[in-house]
């Protein structure tokens, strides 16, 4: 019983305007029936719906213009769908579904949507129970990890760290075509994702070390080959950092907010990228492509070079990336009062340092420019050190790994034919001014350093420049970004079935917005449906 009468859950106590003005009247009628019949202490009900307002921002922020209003509906109503897998919460809350369904004007083919989302949440969780167990089927000291439900185990220092074990990008599409669960539910997953590991609930135990594994292995590579970069890029960048301070490492966490928040806000970020853009590639257009509502702290960018009409997309890299590259760049391997030392003196004195011992990121502002051929790679590869010449904010600088600030990669035709575009007579000649490297993967690259008067440091960025045509095989190609990411430096091949897997998942995006569910899940729809309607009111 209640000791207070305050303490009491109401129908106002359930999404109040504040704290959540999208809910319709039918998700708030159906938590104040759940939340009062489960008797839901009333300080912990703010706390809930913030958790989901939270979870539909990001939708919102990263989803933004591809998602119908039954989607949210969804995503506010997973409490009660996770609630049918528990026995203390079952009746509970298939009556508070029912009086959704009452008190919901929407049609039956918007609330089969809305059932067939919230039938997927259970086989996402199986999938990745089933995925993980295989994996690590000779790693007992992990799989037991993964497998604790009770926060009973203790996580080594050591193990926070450890990469991945051989998760294939196709595996985890088979989620969809063997599983039939929707892009849409994935999404909602990955937002739900996003939102717990920046609570204050992802502490040092085995639940967050699991739901980083599920993010990393499962949300975050999916976001990406379905082209939802922002938020993939979210869910690396705090699973990066969260692994980096349980293994002890805080330090290398600070250091990398200070040297992030040394670019500015995302509105500076973008008049940064602006006008570094302008001095290396001229004239250009762009925006921001992400809402910042939630506090996710990813700074995409898109637009046109007006000289060729070139597409540019650009990104800052985010908080877990940096920190990730200071430890690649051996930053880990110093003693971490040495990097205490270091946050004492102003951030300007901790940038400039780094950068004197080739410790900081050459990419905190990066971009992606299209062409059609590797020939204009080469001319605009030309026209840049035309331009960069005689302008005294731009110093083309190599990357700590090489001793010219120019790279390209790629085939021996495709290296002849950005020769071909530089004026080259042919690669050997290029490779006097360039770095030049044969592989599979195809692009061209200029690294350098971008400071306007009266900025206390430069700013390190890189431009790469890309066919339209390698860009489709960075994203569901031979050289999927998403299976790069998963391997963490190991060696992986996809071969035809794989990439055709690829782009057959990527193609499922423009079918967002229609509310239309996979096969599979059609029928898990209906049975929820039929259970939910048959339960007493």
């Amino acid at each position: 019983m209640y000791e207070h009468a305050s303490e009491r859950p109401s129908n106002r106590a359930a999404y109040p305007n504040h704290e959540f003005p999208l809910a319709p009247e039918a998700v708030r009628a159906a938590y104040a029936q759940y939340w009062q019949s489960i008797r839901e202490p009333a300080h912990s009900l703010a706390a809930r719906q913030s958790a989901m307002a939270t979870t539909n921002t990001l939708i919102a922020d990263f989803c933004v213009d591809y998602l119908t209003p039954q989607t949210y509906h969804a995503a506010m109503l997973s409490e009660q769908a996770d609630g049918l897998r528990d026995p203390r919460y079952k009746e509970h809350a298939l009556r508070s579904l029912n009086t959704y369904r009452t008190a919901s004007h929407e049609p039956h083919e918007d609330h089969h949507f809305i059932f067939g989302l919230l039938s997927d949440r259970e086989v996402i969780d199986d999938f990745w129970r089933e995925n993980a167990t295989q994996t690590y089927a000779n790693d007992p000291t992990r799989l037991a990890l993964y497998m604790d439900q009770n926060n009973s185990l203790a996580v080594p220092r050591e193990v926070w760290r450890q990469r991945a074990l051989g998760t294939r990008v196709t595996d985890i599409l088979k989620i969809r075509s063997e599983r039939g669960v929707n892009i849409e539910s994935l999404l909602i997953g990955s937002a739900e994702a996003q939102q717990w590991l920046n609570s204050d609930k992802a502490q040092n135990n085995t639940e967050t070390y699991q739901r980083i594994h599920k993010a990393k292995t499962l949300y975050a590579p999916l976001a990406e080959i379905i082209s939802f970069d922002g938020m993939g890029m979210a869910l690396q960048s705090k699973s990066e950092l969260l692994q980096l301070e349980f293994s002890g490492r805080p330090d290398l966490v600070a250091l990398a907010h200070t040297i992030a928040n040394t670019l500015g806000t995302p509105n500076i970020i973008e008049e940064r990228a602006q006008v570094m853009l302008e001095a290396v590639l001229g004239e250009n257009i762009h925006e921001q492509v992400l809402t910042h509502t939630a506090a996710h702290g990813i700074v995409l960018g898109e637009g046109i070079a007006t000289r060729n009409e070139h597409r540019i997309v650009w990104r800052a890299k985010t908080v877990g990336g940096i920190a990730r590259r200071l430890c690649q760049l051996g930053m880990d391997k110093l003693p971490p009062q040495t990097i205490e030392n270091m946050l004492k003196q102003p951030p300007e004195h901790v940038i400039k340092k780094l950068l004197e011992k080739g410790m900081l990121p050459i990419d905190l502002l990066a971009a992606t420019v299209l062409t059609q051929t590797p020939e204009e790679i080469g001319r605009e590869l030309r026209a840049i050190l035309q331009r960069t010449t005689t302008d005294t904010r731009v110093t083309l600088t190599p990357s700590p790994s090489r001793d010219k600030p120019l790279h390209v990669k790629g085939n021996l035709g495709y290296l002849a034919a950005v020769a071909r575009g530089m004026g080259y007579t042919d690669i050997d000649e290029m490779s006097h001014d360039v770095d030049v490297k044969t592989g599979a993967y195809h692009v061209g690259k200029v690294t350098l350093r971008f400071q306007r008067w009266g900025e206390p440091a430069p700013l390190p960025a890189e431009v790469q420049f890309n066919t339209v045509a390698d860009r489709v095989v960075a994203r569901i190609g031979s050289a999927s970004h998403a299976q790069y990411r998963l391997a963490e430096g190991e060696d992986y091949y996809l071969g035809p079935q794989d990439t055709a897997a690829l782009a057959d998942f990527n193609a499922k995006k423009m079918h967002l917005g229609q509310n239309g569910l996979t096969l599979i899940s059609r029928g898990r729809a209906d049975e929820m449906m039929y259970r939910v309607d048959s339960a007493r009111p």
